[in-house]
């Protein structure tokens, strides 16, 4: 039989093995434990702030490219309405060339029919006076008849005040 103090070693050596083991794990282990678990703690908080940040730029550039879709809508209105402009502008030069051009083209009619006018009056007209003044000199010669004349056109220009 195993004697009484036997098994009191025994128990006294499985306690001290056991407090040596409790000692062992509370002063290495737990703090190995300890140490692993708040690096996964850290790395766990550290992807949370990646997170909200990759989050954040992901919100600031989709604000971003909202923003340049609405510049770009109003660049492009912009140049929508500067090539109206453009084409007005274009459209009311030609019609100031055209309106330039008809008067330039009407200028030289009249300056052709006044050239022609004045041909005209030299090549008829002048003979036609000069032969007209010959025969009225000839008609007036007679001083009765340049009274009775002037008489009439006397009489009419009363006539005509009246």
């Amino acid at each position: 039989m195993i004697g009484l103090s036997t098994i009191f070693f025994r128990l006294l050596n499985a306690a001290v093995v056991f407090t040596l083991l409790g000692y062992a794990f509370f002063k290495y282990v737990l703090p190995s434990i300890y140490k692993v678990l708040s690096q996964e703690d850290a790395a766990e908080k550290n992807r949370q702030m990646k997170k909200e940040m990759l989050n954040e730029l992901e919100k600031e550039m989709e604000h971003t490219l909202a923003a340049q879709e609405k510049l770009g809508d109003r660049l492009s209105l912009a140049i929508g309405k500067w090539v109206q402009i453009v084409e007005k502008n274009k459209t009311a030069a030609r019609q100031i060339q055209d309106t330039i051009v008809a008067q330039n083209q009407e200028r030289a009619f009249v300056r052709l029919q006044h050239a022609q006018d004045l041909l005209i009056k030299k090549e008829i007209i002048n003979p036609a006076i000069e032969q007209a003044r010959t025969e009225l000199k000839e008609h007036f010669s007679h001083k009765q008849m340049g009274d009775q004349y002037l008489n009439q056109l006397v009489a009419a220009l009363e006539k005509k005040k009246l």
